[in-house]
């Protein structure tokens, strides 16, 4: 679970109507958001490791960012980490799949002992 501590003084929304000199990001939820703040937000509960279920930053949202919307907004570096620390999360959860045993080098097995397959 994600509580998303740096939400109120990170984020401005903004109407787009209303401040045509800024531009805006739209989460899936229809909240828009000021495109660098959005950015931030994402970014630093990236940083921090919270990668899974990044919620909408307004207090009553409860919607989650997609990683559709979360590739589109960060810059590349910075999705790859997001990617990297999911896929981590997702691996460590499933307990079908075990990481290999040998040090350094980062693959996924799946299935037995006897005929372990790389995923």
């Amino acid at each position: 679970n994600n509580d998303n501590a740096a939400k109120a003084p990170l984020l401005e929304e903004i109407k787009i109507a209303d401040n045509k000199s800024r531009e805006a990001a739209q989460a899936n939820c229809g909240h828009e958001y000021c495109k660098n703040c959005i950015k931030s937000y994402l970014n630093e509960n990236i940083k921090e490791g919270k990668v899974m279920g990044i919620k909408c930053p307004c207090d009553v949202c409860q919607i989650e960012f997609t990683e559709k919307e979360i590739n589109s907004i960060c810059e590349k570096d910075v999705f790859k980490k997001f990617d990297g620390y999911r896929k981590t999360i997702l691996i460590n959860l499933d307990k079908e799949k075990k990481w290999c045993p040998v040090p350094g080098c980062g693959m996924c097995l799946t299935g037995n002992n006897e005929n372990p397959k790389v995923v």
